[in-house]
């Protein structure tokens, strides 16, 4: 029985939808609907209710179960190690341009402890990587508890080439392709008709599109953070109205390590 995947499907019956779930997943409906399917034969009887507006719960003692089995996982990989390490997963633009100073100023402030760094691609990959703490901006699980680091506003991306434009407008017709990661903000902000294509990305890993649009195939639109360092390679214009996201350090409920834990968010303070 995959944990992470129970963790999905309750998500999922949270927001009563497997779409909305997926979207967050990186899935597809489909897979996500799937996966449910499997769940409840592997469990022998149907917990959940399929209606037209969406899914909720048919089997509420099952569901208190299922969770249960979800909040043991957590406890047991929130025991404390033999090591004096502590471990971050976390998405490729918060481990390049984010971590590199707090790290630093951490390790040479706290001699005892290492830090091992796991960049993952996919939320399901971050959620299964088993590290003390987790950045990014949302984990779908009441196992964790968030400690706020920052707002990371998004900007759009244009080739050099294009020098005709100040700003970009999420309600403005553009002759463009837009290149789109999966970023939840993303999708809510724009809208695919006032594009003349779109080409759709599915990856926590911004480099690729910062090439793209350097290569004059499309705009796009990142987190700031994802495009530190890239000024000579493309430009950077702000978005009106402003889009942005919150990033969050995650660690688990009833964790053994807690103290370290939160001092290493202190140093995010000095950001």
């Amino acid at each position: 029985m995959d944990i992470t995947k129970i963790e999905m499907i309750l998500y999922a019956l949270e927001l009563g939808s497997f779409s909305k779930a997926a979207e967050i997943y990186s899935y597809t409906p489909s897979a996500l609907t799937h996966i449910a399917d499997a769940l409840e034969d592997e469990i022998g009887t149907e917990f959940i209710k399929r209606t037209h507006s969406g899914i909720e719960v048919k089997d509420a003692e099952i569901v208190d179960a299922l969770r249960q089995i979800c909040d043991i996982k957590n406890e047991i990989c929130g025991m404390p190690k033999k090591s004096k390490t502590l471990t971050i997963g976390t998405f490729s633009s918060v481990s390049k341009y984010l971590l590199p100073d707090v790290v630093k100023k951490f390790c040479s402030d706290t001699t005892d402890t290492h830090i091992n760094i796991t960049v993952v691609n996919t939320l399901v990959d971050l959620m299964n990587c088993g590290a003390d703490i987790l950045i990014g901006d949302r984990i779908p699980s009441s196992g964790y508890e968030a400690i706020k680091i920052m707002e990371d506003p998004f900007v759009a991306i244009f080739p050099k080439s294009k020098t005709g434009y100040t700003e970009f407008r999420t309600d403005t017709y553009y002759p463009e392709t837009f290149i789109m990661s999966n970023e939840t903000k993303i999708a809510e902000s724009v809208q695919k008709e006032l594009f003349d294509d779109v080409i759709m990305i599915s990856s926590h890993d911004d480099g690729p599109i910062i090439q793209m649009v350097k290569a004059e195939m499309g705009i796009s639109m990142l987190p700031l953070l994802s495009v530190a360092g890239s000024t000579d390679e493309i430009n950077i214009l702000p978005i009106s109205p402003p889009v942005s996201r919150t990033l969050w350090l995650f660690y688990r409920k009833n964790c053994k390590n807690k103290n370290k834990i939160l001092s290493f968010a202190n140093y995010f303070n000095s950001l």
